[in-house]
């Protein structure tokens, strides 16, 4: 057991956490028919209903599966004109706001690509006509995250289907087991359905299952020695990927479907029972964006795979943080640790792929099309380093040392500034910004920083100075190139433009806003420690824009969004605006920052939205980031408070997910529980001994008792 004693308390726990039942009092047997139940590996997602297919609800996602519309006639992405900007007497080039005539291209742009549904499996009747969902009656769907399984149990036609389904963790391949009678007569079937791929979701699924044009489907033939079937699909910008069944048992191709409700024939494929069938039947699909030669999964069957699936999550839960809350009196600890059980879960399947993950990962396609944000990265994956998994950032770090810098350093060249320059929802590819104010959005330059840290902390060796450092000395040659000296002032001026982490505006007018300041200020920190590391010489600029940075704006006491806006507060001209300088000091603390004007701000925000005087947004990641300032402000029970806070963008569904899509908020309530559970560096709340406390950010009133086990102290 790893005792708290490392940590610098003297709370040592007397024996080790049962993990296994941690865990499995939180696989939940939830009922409702269209509630998404996830399985995945980080790169795929199968996301089912409680069919335990996707008979009624549910995408097949991945990260290589992303579509483009045909272009605008006459137009290519790189003819976005950039406008002329002037800040601080130097002409600097952005994509926004958007020139006459580019409504069409613009559009395209955000629209493109877009992540795309892979493939509907669902349950099919008679013929391969579509089930209704009053001809199911649901007995139990539990699912357990300890293997990584979903286990269904329903009628049909007055027949009970039992249904296993498992994700592979090293291949995109989903495989189920099927039980029923049913089968036997052909009055269940299963259906592969494609759809033709749409920037957003409207509804269950992601694409147009009615739409025949742009795609094409081919069933190739069916090897006879193997019972091999492999599919084709070719999209209208002229990308194929490949679908491979090779490994069926007790089904075999049947006829196409009949009727064209939500789907068409030339982009289905039904599976019936063989002639011989006992009832049960396996199936194993995989999705490919290569072509299949056969031997990919022809090991693969449903028990292989089960097994496979099962060692790989025991291993997963073995191993890292875990936390137990069970000996607590408050009997809110049932559903916090729910939360941060399925965070680790689901994060695990959707955010450690081989780019950043979208908002909702890879169980819809989102209205952003499902492209990534990085200015919230660290709310995905900076809890990976702290529960003791940073192995699971290895392929983030391989897209930001490539597709990624290669991104930021032509955008920078392009508006005009030395070194790298992160956009905001850069297309995946890194070509082209989706949003043309995406530019303006300067948090996410931040962000490698934090994440280089946390993953030196975990492993300080050369090997991990030299992976991030070319990343982090580029971002540093455009942080200082970036910001302007004022004369007049003596200091340096950050902005314009800066769209704030509060989005209160489109940047253009905004100019030292105290989150940015702080994030420059502390990438600008760790970029010298990085030298340091590195036995590099000092680097003077950097030394001088680190003493004469702006300090944060301060109104009536109390920090604000920003120093050219001092009349905003909780409500911008838009309406839209969150309190996110409260992130510098409760999630990524900032140099700059002064406690006592910080509590004072804290005071003041919190009041606000208890009353409901706060007019602007709150996202489900906001309510970790106000648990994290309340602990570091010493006020642990405001901080449970706001963790379980009773809001309509706070809640967590049987499935898991934050507010039932949002990422971010799982990501974010794992990096609170994190600084909560194993407390935080310059933490100075101590016991009567004058013992750091244990678990420093949960009560103390004797209604808590936190057991943990390999959780990092929070930077």
């Amino acid at each position: 057991f790893l005792s708290i004693v490392a940590q610098g308390s003297t709370y040592v726990a007397t024996q080790k956490i049962d993990r296994k039942a941690v865990v499995e009092r939180h696989c939940p047997v939830w009922n409702e028919l269209t509630g998404i139940t996830t399985l995945g590996n980080g790169e795929f997602a199968f996301n089912c209903d409680a069919t335990g297919l996707q008979t009624f609800a549910g995408n097949t996602l991945s990260n290589w599966g992303w579509h483009c519309y045909p272009l605008p006639l006459g137009v290519k992405p790189e003819d976005k004109k950039r406008i002329p900007f002037e800040t601080h007497g130097r002409i600097r080039y952005y994509l926004a706001p958007s020139a006459p005539g580019e409504t069409n291209l613009v559009r395209w742009l955000y629209d493109n690509p877009h992540r795309m549904n892979l493939g509907r499996i669902s349950f099919r009747g008679a013929d391969g006509h579509a089930i209704k969902p009053n001809e199911i009656r649901i007995l139990s769907r539990r699912y357990d995250i300890w293997t990584g399984s979903v286990e269904s149990c329903f009628e049909y036609k007055g027949q009970p289907v039992n249904v296993i389904t498992v994700c592979h963790p090293y291949k995109d391949a989903v495989s189920v087991r099927i039980e029923s009678n049913l089968l036997k007569s052909h009055e269940l079937n299963v259906g592969i359905i494609f759809p033709y791929p749409v920037p957003s979701q409207k509804g269950d699924f992601a694409g147009d299952f009615k739409q025949v044009s742009g795609h094409t489907t081919v069933i190739n033939p069916i090897s006879q020695s193997t019972q091999q079937i492999s599919i084709t699909r070719t999209l209208d910008d002229g990308e194929s990927y490949y679908v491979g069944l090779s490994y069926l048992k007790g089904m075999e191709p049947g006829s196409y479907a009949t009727d064209i409700q939500d789907i068409t024939k030339s982009h289905t494929l039904i599976l019936q029972g063989t002639a011989k069938s006992d009832g049960i039947a396996e199936l194993t699909v995989m999705f490919s964006r290569t072509a299949l030669t056969g031997k990919e999964n022809s090991a693969d069957s449903f028990t292989e795979t089960k097994k496979i699936s099962a060692d790989h999550w025991k291993s997963f839960w073995e191993n890292g943080g875990i936390i137990d809350l069970s000996g607590s009196k408050d009997k809110r600890w049932m559903e916090l640790e729910r939360r941060v059980i399925f965070s680790m879960f689901l994060t695990a399947i959707q955010s450690c792929g081989s780019m950043p993950p979208a908002e909702a990962g890879l169980q819809k396609v989102d209205i952003w099309c499902s492209k990534f944000h990085l200015e919230m990265t660290a709310w995905h994956g900076a809890h990976f380093a702290l529960w003791g998994r940073p192995y699971l950032l290895d392929n983030w770090t391989k897209w930001f040392q490539t597709t990624g810098l290669e991104s930021a350093l032509k955008e920078s060249k392009a508006e005009g500034w030395k070194g790298a320059k992160w956009l905001k929802t850069p297309d995946p590819l890194g070509r082209w910004e989706s949003w043309d104010h995406g530019p303006n959005r300067v948090t996410q330059n931040a962000h490698p920083f934090y994440l280089a840290e946390l993953l030196w902390r975990a492993t300080p060796t050369m090997e991990t100075l030299l992976k991030w450092k070319d990343i982090l000395f580029e971002t540093t040659d455009m942080m200082l190139d970036f910001v302007a000296w004022d004369e007049k002032t003596q200091r340096y001026i950050l902005g314009p433009p800066v769209m704030s982490g509060a989005e209160g505006n489109s940047g253009f007018e905004s100019w030292n806003s105290t989150s940015e300041l702080n994030y420059w200020a502390l990438s600008l920190e760790i970029s010298k420690r990085w030298r340091e590391r590195l036995g590099l010489p000092a680097n003077e600029k950097l030394e001088h824009v680190l003493t004469h940075l702006s300090s944060p704006p301060v109104v009536n006491g109390v920090y604000i969004d920003a120093e050219s806006h001092p009349k905003i507060w909780n409500v911008s001209e838009d309406g839209f605006i969150r309190p996110a300088w409260l992130e510098v000091y409760g999630c990524i603390p900032g140099p700059l920052i002064d406690p006592q004007i910080m509590e004072r701000t804290y005071e003041k925000i919190s009041s606000d939205i208890r009353s409901g005087q706060w007019k602007g947004n709150l996202w489900g990641c906001d309510y970790p980031m106000l648990a994290m300032t309340a602990a570091r402000l010493g006020k642990p029970s405001e901080a449970l408070d706001w963790l379980l806070f009773d809001a309509p963008l706070n809640e967590y569904p049987p499935g898991g997910y934050n507010a039932g899509w949002y990422l971010p908020g799982n990501g974010g309530l794992l990096w609170a529980v994190a600084l909560m559970a194993a407390g935080w560096d310059d933490c100075h709340i101590y016991d009567e001994k004058g013992n750091i406390m244990h678990a420093p950010g949960f009560p103390k009133d004797g209604n808590w008792t936190v057991h943990y086990e390999g959780i990092n102290r929070v930077p």
